[in-house]
């Protein structure tokens, strides 16, 4: 059909991919905006924008301008438990006419992040006034809500001069990694290399994430731990396949980072998560090193259920199963036809597989 929603890629500049519904429109290459996107401002959900194939995506669509604003503002707001998801985003819903998107953790007690995207007549301080009395502990992440501390006056210092730069204070380093400051990492030491968040993310886990190559080379070049000393702490190659780069996968695994020891908290290994965040950089990358059939099959159900054929092709020419059947009885076949992704499915019908046992 002439309106059937399909996906587009959005980013900047090649970094913070993701992809998002689309509905076609009537003018050539100029959609509509379906999704509240995660890692982008603008555009917003409604939006009107051109989209057009791109090679650096495979020939996919990719956003290239907005043509009609909607006349909305994207918020962010993190809520304190699982549970508060369903209440904060219906009274959002009903009171200002936002449209939400969440995720959350998988068990209660987990905080969430919900993002919105409200209509202008309604002030970000008045959205999140009204919902924080909806919600106790709400945080307003974008933008900032909340009294402002008053900065304290510097006084002036008489410059002196300075042999050597001094070196970077180590809580100073993860704001380091955020403005891609390259200088900051010209010397490091084994403590440096040792220092994690409060959720136990390792520096090396946020330069990946972030996509700092030159960063991540000059902590690999100094002794950085590529893989997870132990299983609660998220491994690199988990970042490089949440946020899909490919570069910083590459040189991980060059450096010898174990794709086997790269799983997120369910569970999922590594390749089954890039696969479900439509990470085709990484996702190619993973599939230079051995996966058992199982996790390639694995990794074969989520890419089905996104719609996303290039990473089909890529896991099924290395031996992914399309009729091989989890334990909850699915196989990626059956989630295509699902969830209606005719392309996956014809590309399925196509290979003329036998049905295969479950395993």
């Amino acid at each position: 059909m002439a309106n059937e929603p399909l996906r587009v890629v959005f980013h900047r500049r090649g970094r913070d991919v993701e992809t998002a519904w689309c509905v076609p429109l009537s003018k050539p290459n100029q959609y509509r905006l379906d999704n509240v996107l995660l890692l982008h401002e603008k555009p917003v959900c409604g939006d009107v924008i051109e989209a057009r194939p791109a090679r650096a995506f495979d020939g996919e669509l990719a956003f290239s301008r907005v043509v009609k604003a909607c006349g909305r503002h994207v918020m962010i707001l993190d809520y304190p438990e699982h549970r508060d998801f369903a209440r904060l985003s219906s009274f959002v819903r009903k009171r200002f006419d936002a449209v939400c998107e969440g995720c959350f953790g998988p068990e209660d007690g987990e905080p969430g992040r919900l993002y919105l995207a409200v209509p202008k007549r309604h002030r970000p301080s008045e959205v999140f006034t009204q919902a924080a009395s909806e919600v106790a502990g709400l945080i307003g992440v974008h933008p900032k809500l909340g009294a402002k501390k008053t900065p304290k006056k510097k006084k002036k210092k008489k410059k002196k001069k300075v042999a050597a730069k001094r070196p970077v204070a180590k809580a100073s380093l993860f704001d380091a990694v955020r403005n891609n400051d390259v200088a900051a990492f010209a010397r490091l030491g084994k403590s440096d290399l040792g220092l994690r968040d409060e959720h136990g993310c390792s520096l090396l886990f946020h330069a990946v994430l972030e996509g700092r190559l030159e960063i991540v080379k000059r902590m690999i070049d100094a002794g950085a731990a590529v893989d997870p000393r132990s299983k609660r702490e998220p491994a690199p190659l988990l970042a490089a396949a949440m946020r899909n780069r490919p570069k910083e996968a590459a040189l991980l695994l060059a450096s010898g980072a174990k794709p086997e020891l790269a799983s997120d908290k369910d569970g999922d290994p590594v390749l089954v998560t890039a696969a479900f965040r439509e990470s085709l950089g990484v996702v190619r990358a993973l599939l230079t090193r051995p996966h058992e059939a199982t996790v390639k099959s694995r990794a074969l159900i989520e890419a089905a259920g996104e719609g996303n054929l290039a990473i089909v092709k890529a896991l099924v020419k290395h031996g992914a199963d399309p009729n091989w059947k989890s334990k909850r009885g699915n196989t990626a076949l059956a989630i295509a036809r699902k969830r209606k992704q005719k392309e996956i499915v014809r590309y399925f019908t196509g290979l003329g597989r036998r049905p295969a046992t479950s395993r």
